[in-house]
């Protein structure tokens, strides 16, 4: 594993259990998040947009980071910031792209493109996985 910086992230065997104890915690909390994440990346799948049409797409990630108690900020046109202050101590940086391609989705997925010559086949984590994990990550 590599740590900050690149440099080799030496776990401490003396400290397994807790380590231990804080994964277990984060996966329970991920399980009831799991409906809600699914709905989101269904959503952002069926309605992709091009860079710098994001529009529908960023107002969609801002409104649940909101919801989350972080405060908000449009950057760039169709960027979105989003900020939770939670005291003094270490700062953690999520990020994700929202833009798709303009390529004809052919899946037949249920959740399909509805956009016309539009979808997310851009494997940047998954598309539209990236804003949907970002916004599960951030409720946590």
């Amino acid at each position: 594993m590599r740590g900050r910086f690149g440099q080799a992230l030496v776990l401490d065997p003396s400290r397994k259990s807790e380590l231990m104890s804080i994964v277990d915690t984060v996966l329970a909390g991920l399980d009831p998040e799991l409906d809600g994440l699914m709905e989101t990346y269904k959503q952002l799948h069926r309605h992709p947009a091009l860079a710098f049409q994001e529009h529908e797409t960023s107002k969609l990630v801002a409104d649940k980071l909101a919801v989350c108690g972080y405060s908000v900020q449009h950057i760039g046109g169709t960027g979105v910031v989003g900020v939770l202050v939670n005291g003094d101590g270490p700062t953690g940086l999520s990020r994700a792209d929202m833009d798709a391609l303009p390529v004809t989705e052919g899946t037949g997925l249920p959740y399909a493109s509805e956009v016309d010559g539009v979808m997310h086949a851009c494997g940047h984590l998954v598309g539209e996985g990236a804003p949907s994990f970002t916004a599960g990550v951030n409720r946590l």
